[in-house]
């Protein structure tokens, strides 16, 4: 089970740094804001929420109730914490706002995914189990797609992304 949790998503600390020649480009200027500015409170919750993923993933000590507890108490409050704050932002550009909606919906799925594990594990049955690790691979992929096109929209507009 904890193998499962383990394969939660990797936060990438982002940061945009504006290269040589950057002039009035406005999908650049959202893009530099949003991931400076309006991402830098959701990277913080994101890490709070991982930090908690990991723990149980981390732990080995720990029976399926303390799992079940800590799933329930604090991982699926900070992943709704997460969603609801980056739900909060609008970038300016469409092309922004498209890639924030990946982000969100990737978010999303995994909360959903954790959300069947821990109704799994309720019920003592790994098939739910494993249906919600499926869907937390999926999101991983869903995030992992939107680091990529980050990198892409922000190498097209003349900026680089820094981990």
């Amino acid at each position: 089970m904890t193998c499962k949790i383990k394969s939660a998503i990797t936060i990438v600390s982002v940061f945009l740094t504006l290269l040589t020649g950057c002039a009035s480009d406005p999908v650049a200027d959202d893009l530099t804001y949003y991931m400076n500015n309006q991402m830098q409170a959701v990277s913080k919750i994101q890490n709070t929420y991982l930090t908690l993923l990991n723990d149980i993933s981390n732990s080995e000590d720990s029976d399926i109730q303390t799992v079940i507890t800590k799933i329930q108490e604090e991982v699926l409050p900070s992943s709704d914490n997460l969603i609801a704050e980056a739900k909060k932002i609008v970038p300016a550009t469409q092309e922004v706002r498209n890639l924030h909606n990946k982000y969100i919906s990737a978010m999303t799925k995994q909360k959903n995914g954790l959300a069947i594990i821990l109704d799994g594990l309720k019920n003592s049955n790994n098939e739910t189990v494993s249906a919600g690790s499926k869907i937390i691979t999926e999101a991983n992929s869903e995030y992992a797609l939107f680091i990529k096109e980050l990198n892409a929209l922000a190498k097209a507009h003349g900026l680089e992304v820094q981990n």
